[in-house]
């Protein structure tokens, strides 16, 4: 039964880690290029517009990052294998924390779409006013988010580190002492930090909960259950009905981080249940399915423009056949 279970979850990961990550990695890739590309030629961009520049920009760095390694270099071995030297310098340095910051930070970043798009429904006039200025603009987004987004993963760089282990080649015991007989390779090991109970309570379990499930969680979904509730008053008067295709999107964006999220969740909360060191094989199983769906989300959010959104169609149209008038061209969001 054990090694059925093993079986299943090895296949889970050739299939989903590695086709189906590496297929639909491959056209995140491409709609996150292009759904930017399209927005920056937006004359006027308006908070929003810039809110998913930023959000298709770090989408597109993330998959670029967790496709080589979990994907192209884990499962295909290419272009290099995972255990040539160079990965063992470049996964504990750069793929293993670069995942996770690339990840917060997206994850930030809807979170900050959806505050933009709450004060513009349910603050208007507040949000007129810090229009043009620094406080208003995306970058305060974007700063504070990368701000968290590498304050909560800062301490990946000092989990790991990479230690040499000798083995013995011989078979009889006598030769033992003969080093032609003995090789070294290199391994990967947990820090004393790491292995610090303290440090997986207080530096791994807790900042999970707290800052990438619950808190965006329960934020979003206040946000959203707010403006949806102020938004049939605020498209009440007809200067403002140009803001419900931004907001739809928006809650449309959100419902499917959230859906897509939920085995992210499920893994937070057993990984602080489980009581053991070696997890069972449907947490890995399980891990597969969540890697490919984090692809997945980057995504949609390129389809929900091309769908809700005549402006950004009349974009591609344009940049792809130059047959679009430059003033179809204009921002999502005018506030």
């Amino acid at each position: 039964m054990k090694e059925e279970e093993t079986r299943v979850s090895e296949i889970l990961q050739y299939y989903l880690d590695g086709y189906g990550m590496s297929i639909f990695g491959c056209v995140s890739l491409i709609s996150n290029f292009i759904s930017a590309l399209v927005h920056l030629k937006y004359k006027g961009r308006s908070t929003f517009d810039n809110l998913v520049i930023m959000l298709s920009v770090s989408d597109l760095l993330f998959v670029l990052v967790a496709v080589t390694e979990m994907s192209l270099i884990t499962v295909f071995q290419w272009p290099i294998h995972p255990r040539h030297p160079l990965m063992f310098l470049l996964t504990p340095k750069f793929f293993y924390p670069m995942k996770n910051i690339l990840s917060n930070l997206s994850m930030f970043l809807t979170l900050s779409i959806a505050i933009e798009r709450y004060m513009a429904v349910c603050k208007p006039l507040t949000h007129r006013d810090l229009k043009g200025t620094f406080l208003g603009s995306a970058w305060i987004h974007l700063i504070v988010s990368t701000i968290l987004a590498l304050g909560i993963n800062v301490t990946k760089w000092f989990e790991t580190t990479v230690k040499e282990r000798s083995y013995f080649l011989g078979g009889k015991y006598g030769d033992r002492s003969d080093p032609a007989l003995w090789k070294t390779k290199l391994v990967y090991r947990m820090t004393d930090m790491r292995a610090s109970p303290y440090y997986v309570s207080f530096g791994m379990v807790i900042p999970r909960w707290v800052f990438q499930m619950l808190a965006p969680l329960i934020l979003l979904t206040i946000f959203s259950i707010l403006t949806g509730i102020k938004l049939r008053e605020f498209l009440a008067r007809s200067e403002n009905r140009k803001e419900v295709r931004p907001t739809l999107i928006t809650g449309l964006l959100i419902l499917e981080f959230i859906l897509l999220n939920i085995p992210r969740y499920i893994l937070i909360i057993s990984e602080a249940l489980l009581n053991t060191k070696t997890p069972p094989d449907w947490f890995f199983c399980l891990m597969s399915v969540n890697n490919l769906l984090q692809i997945l989300n980057t995504n949609m959010n390129f389809f929900f423009y091309a769908v809700m959104n005549k402006n950004f169609r009349n974009g591609l149209k344009s940049l792809f056949f130059r047959r679009c008038q430059t003033d179809s061209q204009g921002p999502i969001v005018d506030v």
